[in-house]
């Protein structure tokens, strides 16, 4: 696997789907989501919304908009006090076998 950093917006960000953390509790976008959450039809925003968002591990996988990535997966980071390295790294491992099964190989 190769990871690197760029500074393109997310809805910008090449790739077949976007992983969007979020942590429990947190009913507000960041401002930098508010393009992806337009593209979606705020189909993000209608997601952190939902009972149960942000639960630790918890997934949910949005069909992507015109001109942006083909699908964008929410990840659960539990409570924001509770977030450690191994906690980060276990949620992004349940994103990347969640999106394997649907088939993207590029995902920012």
């Amino acid at each position: 696997m190769q990871a690197k950093l760029v500074s393109t917006k997310p809805e910008a960000t090449p790739g077949d789907a976007i992983v969007v953390p979020l942590f429990q509790g947190n009913r507000t976008l960041d401002r930098g989501l508010s393009g992806l959450d337009r593209k979606l039809g705020g189909a993000l925003s209608a997601a952190l919304r939902r009972p149960g968002a942000g639960k630790f591990m918890e997934t949910t996988l949005l069909q992507g908009g015109r001109g942006g990535p083909a699908a964008v997966l929410t990840i659960g980071l539990g409570r924001q006090g509770e977030l450690d390295l191994v906690r980060l790294r276990n949620a992004l491992q349940q994103a990347g076998r969640a999106l394997r099964r649907h088939g993207s190989r590029r995902v920012a």
